[in-house]
């Protein structure tokens, strides 16, 4: 559990505008546990892996990065290899992806009010523009970053702080929002506002509608 507030967000509480909103994709805005959890069983067959239950995939592979996955699980395989069976095949489980409630309302309200809107995610990027054309995402956002458009991947600042620079904007001037601690630590990291989409951080919301609040008052 994160519990302690960074000095970066102490700083929130009475300065800085909102400006911009980081949002995690998996988790946060989709629900793609149960397409990502037997999509990733499916690639561990095909390279002759075993599978491994929900709870080690949850444990050891979920909002990870294709990397942490390939030195985990596939013996340090060629993440590019990985990749490509992900995007292959990703279609095949898209049953499985749901939008979480509230999605569209509160982007909507987000672009109405001004504010820039980046993807954030620990996916490669050409899969995550597939996930979100298939969620009908992909139009609310003006950048999307995923892991390989950087050197490292969350709880690493390097999204947040790259996607702040093509975006123009100063980290302080930025909410990351995510629903795991590799979130809100690379937000922390990084200098934004981390939000904690049901666990822990700087603040925490239970439902993406709570976000809005949250960026009413700075904006």
């Amino acid at each position: 559990m994160i519990s302690k507030k960074s000095k970066i967000s102490r700083k929130f509480e009475n300065s800085s505008q909102i400006k911009a909103v980081l949002f995690d994709m998996d988790g946060v805005l989709l629900d793609s546990f149960e397409a990502w959890c037997r999509l990733f069983n499916a690639t561990l067959m095909h390279f002759g892996k075993k599978e491994i239950t929900r709870q080690q995939f949850r444990e050891g592979a979920w909002a990870r990065g294709s990397k942490v996955a390939s030195k985990n699980f596939f013996d340090g395989m060629a993440v590019k290899k990985i990749v490509e069976f992900y995007c292959e095949h990703f279609n095949d489980y898209k049953k499985y992806v749901r939008k979480m409630k509230d999605v569209d309302i509160v982007l909507k309200k987000l672009k109405e009010k001004g504010l820039k809107l980046a993807i954030i995610s620990n996916g490669f990027h050409k899969l995550v523009r597939i996930i979100l054309k298939m969620g009908r995402l992909e139009d609310y956002f003006d950048i999307v970053v995923g892991t390989d458009d950087v050197k490292n991947a969350k709880p690493a600042p390097d999204m947040l702080l790259y996607a702040c620079k093509k975006l123009g904007i100063k980290p302080e001037e930025a909410v990351m929002i995510g629903d795991t601690k590799y979130d809100v630590e690379a937000g922390r990291n990084a200098g934004c506002l981390a939000v904690g989409f049901k666990t822990d951080g700087d603040k925490r919301i239970e439902s993406l509608k709570g976000l809005l609040k949250i960026i009413w008052r700075r904006t």
